[in-house]
């Protein structure tokens, strides 16, 4: 039997033994039933006895661990502090390679991990109940990000690896396009938008002195 195959029959035996036990209080059997089970812990073990399923409680609250063949634990489902639940993902080295919860708004909150345990992408909800999206570089440096704003306008930002925006794409107050350039300096050079309903381009030199316009 494969290990993917014996992790499933385990997990689905894991979850029978709960039900009957613990749920069903409709099965009938010539011997005694046992309504309830109260432990600790509880482990499923494989051929080789080794626990590859783990049902435990702590202060949070319940967890279950999933662990490989070689007793790697590779996938956790818990409480936080919060009370809210999450989720984790380990590669088999025991790295975290993808984690599943709530912020501290208790919204959703995806996070991706290379394979350094450096968070490069993020998806979650901000303070405005909206959307967001963030990149990050294998140095943990934000580099890209696409979100909703408290106006409910998206808006794109890119930075370079020192962590200075070099351009946004964005809805001005108007409800227009606007998409401005920046240079490592922080210092925009390049305006295109809309300007009273006709567009405009604007073009600055290093220091931020306007060079020229169109129209």
């Amino acid at each position: 039997m494969k290990a993917l195959e014996r992790i499933f029959l385990y997990t689905v035996l894991a979850v029978l033994v709960f039900y009957v036990f613990l749920v069903d209080g409709n099965v009938e059997s010539q011997v005694a039933i046992q309504e309830e089970i109260r432990a600790r812990m509880i482990e499923i073990v494989n051929d080789e006895g080794q626990p590859v399923i783990v049902l435990l409680a702590d202060k949070n609250g319940g967890i279950i661990l999933v662990g490989n063949k070689n007793d790697i634990p590779v996938v956790g489902i818990g409480v936080t502090k919060g009370g809210n639940g999450v989720i984790n993902i380990n590669n088999k080295y025991n790295k975290p390679v993808a984690k599943m919860g709530a912020n501290e708004d208790n919204s959703g909150l995806i996070c991706i991990f290379n394979k350094n345990d450096i968070p490069v992408a993020m998806m979650e909800v901000n303070k405005y109940d909206n959307g967001v999206i963030g990149v990050n570089n294998k140095y943990n440096i934000g580099v890209a990000g696409m979100a909703a704003t408290k106006d409910d306008d998206g808006v794109i930002n890119i930075n370079n690896k020192n962590h200075i925006p070099v351009a946004v794409m964005q809805v001005t107050k108007d409800g227009s396009g606007l998409i401005r350039i920046d240079n490592k300096d922080d210092v925009s050079v390049v305006y295109i938008g809309a300007y009273e309903d006709d567009g405009r381009i604007a073009v600055y030199n290093k220091y931020g002195e306007g060079i020229g316009s169109l129209p």
